[in-house]
């Protein structure tokens, strides 16, 4: 074997050194597009890439893959951020924007094909390897970047906080979501070294008549590889500069619907299970990765490797220190050199004053229900109900990326009766409900994303009801479902729902582009239960996302309380729906003896700019830098009329996220904004701390006037201070998950006291992601808190626990 030579990188300029082969090697400074992110998707539809086989016809050697992919991770994580590799690199950006689209994996696999015979060899194993991770490189630039897409991630950030400055919202997402990546986790998966098949890659770029030099492939490599390990390394200390850039990206990183880490990983395993057929029958199929292929990209260049050498070169030192290239004939192995990190101060967060206990010291009894399964959600969405009347409760718990072994379809409702204390796998103390389907669109319907127990149909005994908010799959226009669980006196709830309303066939359709299923309310109208659906992602004429909330009402035949069919009765929208405003986010009610009230929260960015001439080119000037609303709404004849609103101005702070209403004699209402800055005296910003507002709402004279008595602020730097919100009868619960490095905390505010709680085996797992207090007639209650990321059992898989008495 010998040593390849590496460029020195010091700076934002050209520098030249000379290498061993005695002649210059030009180095420009540029990053990966986000090799964090990549591999984290990897990862992810490498796990859901084992476990499934789905139903489909000609998918013979899947298993011969799996094992493939699973043997030769380091190839597969070259591939994965092998499309970037030539932007601004001697000259191969043509050479990657190549590597983006599906004739590159059309040559790849009829190079594949032509030169390697079963049973494959180790070189013909790593080559598919990597042309697994170059396709799902392509399947999350499209998303991430949104190329032709309507509301991919890029899209909305460009067009939010960004004021369509396009190269801001790039580099917010590309640099900073890897940063971001690194704080949610320690990336402990990621190989210390790339196995990449140099020879191969050549003549693949050779069918295309596209010519590249070994030398160069494996200087441009290198970057690559530098850049991963010092995310690694470095990114969670780096991503703070990131903080008070984007709220949107912090809140949205995981969930959203084109271009969040699940919407990608679907996609990517989506993608495989084609790339596998395709290589076996050497038929390209009918489905295709990417929607829009073969599209000409812009400004796809990134700065990752700029932010890490101007930002911490100092804690990670120079290339040639740092990475080490060995070829053989056919391959080039990337590794690492031995390292030790400068620690310095840790920028990462503010620490508060306030003293914390742990939980344990309040609550003497406590279960964690946890999953062993990977990346399912769980922790989501929870609630408690009695479904045959028996006076026996079930707790509610979803995982909405859960994938159980008996079923095709990802997404799991558990219901338990379990009182003991101790950790319990929820799998072995609970049914489930699952959707049940052979066809691909429905794998990954985000089936528990919400869940709601209400008796919906009025018949004295609870319902179940469920949102799907991906059914019809994230790139259709009307997504998402609500199935409807009726409860039935001595029999419980049904395996299949009794009712479905569906994004694509209801009396929405007239409103536009209608995205159901993620949140979920019921409120009594004149003493008649009803089911609110917000549909905060909905486009309303050309206004993305501008969002709508749909009342629905049962009606019962005259035989079966199970048999009628809900009826739309009121549709609410903000009188002039603007995009992004997210319209339906939150709801909550209040009742009094004249009126019933539906409270609207609507968090999304709505920013008002101007363009100004200033050193001979346009600057967008804000006049408001945001605003987000909570609106009011009376039930006047026959249909909720909006009478008042509150409005937020300040950075986006996502104002009305969460709203709810305690059922006491005080009819308070708690507003959340957990991105909110807060500026203190000392000059330090807390950005995204968060804040919750208390407030009360009170009807006369035909109109609503709302007051608001009370603000409290959270303390840490990314804390997200009012993510989740419950009220008991002697207080209010407030998380605040992010904060402490994503351990969590929680914080109850009592009529005189105000105190911190944490989970002493919480670290890392967003302790308070989810705050509910469940109760059970005659039996008490219990502090219901989730811990979205928990991943002491199984990697990102989330937990809950149960506290009581």
């Amino acid at each position: 074997m010998e040593t390849s030579p590496i460029g020195r990188i010091l700076g934002e300029k050209k520098y030249i050194t000379r290498g061993k082969f005695g002649f210059d090697l030009p180095i420009i400074i540029v990053s990966a597009c986000g090799p964090a992110v990549h591999n984290e998707v990897s990862e992810r539809a490498t796990f859901w890439f084992n476990k499934h086989v789905p139903n489909r016809v000609g998918l013979k050697d899947r298993s011969e893959y799996i094992r493939i992919i699973n043997d030769n991770k380091k190839s597969l994580q070259a591939g994965t951020v092998f499309p970037d590799w030539g932007y601004e690199c001697w000259g191969n950006d043509y050479a990657a924007e190549a590597a983006h689209w599906t004739p590159f994996i059309k040559a790849g696999i009829e190079h594949l094909r032509e030169n390697y015979q079963k049973p494959y060899t180790k070189s013909a194993e790593e080559f598919i390897a990597f042309l697994f991770g170059v396709a799902a490189h392509q399947v999350s630039d499209e998303l991430w970047h949104g190329v032709r897409m309507d509301e991919g991630f890029l899209k909305l950030l460009r067009e939010t906080e960004y004021l369509d400055d396009f190269n801001g919202a790039h580099d917010l997402l590309d640099v900073g979501g890897d940063f971001y990546m690194r704080i949610i986790d320690d990336l402990s998966y990621l190989e210390s070294s790339w196995k990449i098949p140099s020879k191969d890659i050549i003549k693949v770029y050779k069918r295309m008549n596209i010519d590249i030099t070994r030398i160069s492939l494996e200087t441009c490599m290198t970057r690559q590889y530098y850049a991963m390990q010092a995310i690694k390394k470095l990114g969670n200390r780096l991503f703070i500069k990131y903080a008070k850039k984007s709220s949107i990206l912090v809140e949205k990183f995981d969930s959203y619907f084109r271009g969040g880490l699940y919407s990608m990983s679907v996609q990517t395993y989506k993608c495989w299970n084609y790339l596998a057929d395709w290589i076996t029958t050497g038929e390209r199929p009918e489905c295709n990765c990417l929607v829009n292929d073969k599209v000409g990209r812009k400004n796809r260049k990134t700065t990752v490797i700029k932010k890490i050498l101007s930002e911490g070169k100092e804690q990670f030192g120079r290339v040639e220190d740092f990475v080490q290239v060995s070829r053989t004939i056919k391959d080039t192995i990337i590794s690492q050199k031995e390292f030790k990190l400068k620690v310095t101060k840790n920028i990462s967060e503010i620490m508060s004053s306030t003293e914390c206990s742990d939980i344990s010291s309040l609550y003497n009894k406590q279960t964690l229900l946890y999953t062993m399964q990977k990346y399912s959600g769980f922790a989501s969405s929870v609630a408690i109900g009695d479904f045959d009347g028996s006076g026996n409760f079930k707790t509610v718990l979803a995982a909405p990326f859960h994938c159980p072994e008996e079923s095709n379809t990802c997404g799991t409702v558990f219901l338990t009766q379990n009182n003991s204390t101790g950790e319990n796998d929820i799998e072995n103390i609970s049914s489930k409900i699952n959707l049940q389907s052979n066809t691909t669109i429905l794998q990954f319907p985000k089936f528990g994303a919400s869940v709601l127990v209400a008796d919906i149909n009025n018949d004295g005994i609870d319902d179940l009801i469920i949102g799907a908010p991906w059914i019809n799959g994230v790139l259709s226009e009307n997504m998402g479902s609500v199935y409807v669980y009726f409860g039935r006196k001595g029999k419980g709830l049904a395996e299949i729902p009794d009712t479905i309303i569906d994004s694509h066939n209801n009396e929405l359709s007239s409103y536009g582009s209608v995205k159901m299923g993620e949140q979920l309310f019921s409120t009594s109208i004149g003493g008649i239960n009803t089911l609110v659906i917000g549909a905060p992602q909905s486009k309303l004429g050309n206004a993305r996302q501008a969002g709508l909330v749909a009342v629905y009402k049962y009606i019962s035949n005259d035989i079966d309380s199970t048999g009628g069919k809900f009826k739309l009765i009121s549709v609410l929208t903000s009188k002039n729906p603007k995009k992004y405003e997210n319209f339906g986010s939150s709801i909550a009610s209040i009742s009094n003896s004249k009126d019933d009230i539906l409270i609207v929260g609507a968090p999304g960015f709505i920013q008002n700019s101007k363009k100004e001439f200033g050193n001979n080119r346009q600057i967008p000037i804000m006049e408001n830098e945001s605003r987000s609303k909570v609106y009011g709404f009376v039930w006047k004849n026959n249909k909720f009329v909006e009478e008042t609103s509150i409005v937020d101005f300040g950075h986006q702070g996502l104002f009305g996220k969460l709203v709810v209403s305690c059922k006491d004699s005080s009819q308070a209402v708690f507003i959340a904004a957990p991105a909110r800055h807060k500026e203190v005296d000392d000059g330090i910003d807390y950005w995204q701390s968060g804040s919750v507002a208390k407030s009360n709402w009170e009807t006369g004279f035909g109109n609503i006037t709302v007051k608001v008595s009370e603000m409290w602020d959270g303390s840490h730097v990314l804390g997200h201070f009012g993510e989740s919100i419950a009220c008991d009868s002697e207080g209010l619960w407030i998380g605040e998950p992010l904060s402490y490095n994503n351990d969590g905390r929680i914080y109850f505010i009592g009529k005189n006291d105000r105190k911190c709680y944490y989970n002493g085996n919480s670290k890392g797992s967003r302790f308070g992601s989810l705050i509910q207090v469940l109760k059970k007639e005659n039996s008490g209650s219990m502090l219901v808190v989730g811990q979205s990321h928990d991943s002491t059992f199984s990697r990102l898989a989330g937990s809950i626990s149960l506290f009581y008495q």
